[in-house]
């Protein structure tokens, strides 16, 4: 009796755990492609709802679709689920790409990997402005497959802008070479929309603000504005790296691995997404640059900015960037509390660290000869 018993129970938490017992058919004649259903939600034609919870996800179909594709991401911390593409043979000026949102992938559906073939049934949402599917009950069909998902390269087409060369790509895996011609226009920043650090790019050039080119609420500086809008990715990764690390760029370094406006980033790959205002590139996991993939590198930066012909007077400005101690020979930052810790990230954290700071400091505001 024990010995039945504890197979039973063997037996019913297996099934519990394998997602091959969600005994779903994808119904074959039922399936919508996923340019088709995009097109649908985009016109209209998708009976919807407004979704009150979370915040900002918009709407949420009233209807399913049965949709089926090859997977080419998973993600499991900024976006948790999996990136489809349809592999139907079709030309389309939708994408064929989709994000579906599986918040326990990696605990319930074990056996989805990039290239796995799926097919679900599933509401069709706007989630923060980006398109994806909510799965309904356990209707999802995994079937492995020995075709590996390649990316396709991205390229801004005539006439249109890089926001509509990713729009046409939301949810697709691609990859950047010369021709995408996408180059830094932020280095490494902190995007309060979505509580991550990263980098953005631009098509063809670093974007300018558009009050340095014109006056402020001209309308060409708010026609500007809108382009800079249009012309903006966000790169990320799905986990987020250590605090001064990059993940797909490990040989980053002062000297020879660095990372200035204006290069060109060619060579990485992963998935388009879109969320709080931004589009954003998700490197895949194994995507890595070194220092000589950065390329059309600007000019070497001036020792000195020489003085044209005829000029009596130098003004000059330096942002400092939080000169002072933390707790170290002075009074604690304020945001560190009563003691310092890794968290509070202003100022030197050490005396040896404030030397070296004020050192490079006062050797730039020399070299830039200001009178004033």
């Amino acid at each position: 009796m024990t010995a039945t018993r504890n197979l039973l129970s063997l037996a019913i938490g297996l099934a519990l755990a394998s997602p091959s017992v969600f005994a779903y058919d994808c119904p074959a004649d039922q399936i919508t492609t996923i340019p088709q259903l995009r097109a649908e939600f985009k016109n209209g034609t998708i009976p919807k709802t407004p979704t009150a919870t979370p915040a900002g996800s918009g709407f949420t179909s009233t209807t399913t679709k049965v949709v089926k594709g090859q997977v080419t991401a998973i993600g499991s911390s900024l976006t948790k689920g999996v990136y489809l593409t349809d592999s139907q043979p079709v030309q389309a000026i939708e994408s064929k790409g989709i994000f579906v949102y599986l918040p326990d992938v990696a605990k319930k559906y074990p056996d989805l990997k990039p290239g796995s073939e799926v097919c679900l049934e599933a509401n069709i949402q706007d989630f923060f402005g980006g398109l994806q599917l909510k799965l309904v009950g356990d209707n999802i069909e995994i079937k492995e497959s020995s075709v590996t998902p390649l990316p396709v390269t991205l390229q801004v087409g005539d006439g249109e802008s890089l926001a509509d060369a990713l729009q046409r790509h939301e949810g697709m895996l691609v990859a950047l070479d010369n021709a995408s011609d996408l180059r830094i226009t932020r280095t490494y920043g902190f995007d309060y929309s979505a509580s991550r650090s990263n980098m953005v790019l631009s098509h063809k050039e670093p974007l300018l603000k558009p009050t340095q080119l014109y006056g402020a609420n001209s309308p060409e500086a708010i026609g500007l504005n809108e382009s800079n809008k249009k012309n903006q990715l966000v790169v990320e990764t799905d986990i987020k790296a250590k605090d001064g690390k990059i993940a797909w760029f490990p040989e980053l370094d002062a000297d020879t691995g660095y990372l200035r406006v204006g290069d060109l980033i060619p060579k990485l790959h992963g998935v388009i997404a879109y969320n709080r205002d931004k589009w954003r590139l998700i490197v895949s996991p194994d995507a890595q640059l070194k220092a000589g993939d950065i390329q059309d590198r600007q000019a070497p930066r001036l020792h000195a900015p020489t003085r044209p012909d005829g000029t009596l007077l130098r003004l000059g400005s330096f942002n400092v960037l939080n000169y002072f101690t933390s707790g170290v020979g002075g009074d604690l930052n304020p945001t560190c509390g009563d003691t310092f810790t890794t968290k509070c990230n202003r100022g030197a954290p050490s005396a040896e660290e404030f030397e070296l700071q004020r050192t490079k400091i006062v050797n730039a505001i020399l070299d830039m000869d200001a009178d004033l």
